[in-house]
């Protein structure tokens, strides 16, 4: 609490020395503008790509997939480890939304 309570205090000593002058002010309220800015654009981007992916309904695809072949929880884990950089589980995924008939089939091998 006595740090909050001392940053009036710092503030009013950078005014006193003159280091705290109005073009130091403004750069300091536009940088911390800016900032704010990139953090909203980042959240308002995570949110667009939160609902588009469930708009096309391919995580709820992929869970299904996952769940159908009945491993366990390290299993899993130690799966995607192994197959992190391979695009063979893509590859697989996107001939099985082929069969199905899935337009969502000719995305992937592009991002492969």
């Amino acid at each position: 609490m006595d740090e909050v309570a001392g940053r009036p205090k710092r503030g009013l000593i950078a005014w006193w020395h003159g280091s705290l002058n109005w073009p130091a002010f403004w750069a300091s309220v536009m940088g911390a503008t800016r900032v704010n800015c990139m953090i909203m654009l980042i959240l308002a981007g995570a949110s667009f790509m939160s609902t588009s992916m469930a708009y096309t309904g391919m995580p709820l695809a992929l869970a299904s997939w996952v769940d159908s072949l009945h491993l366990s929880p390290y299993a899993l884990i130690a799966a995607l480890n192994e197959a992190r950089g391979d695009p063979g589980p893509r590859m697989v995924y996107a001939d099985w939304l082929e069969e199905r008939g899935d337009p969502r089939a000719g995305l992937l091998p592009v991002t492969a």
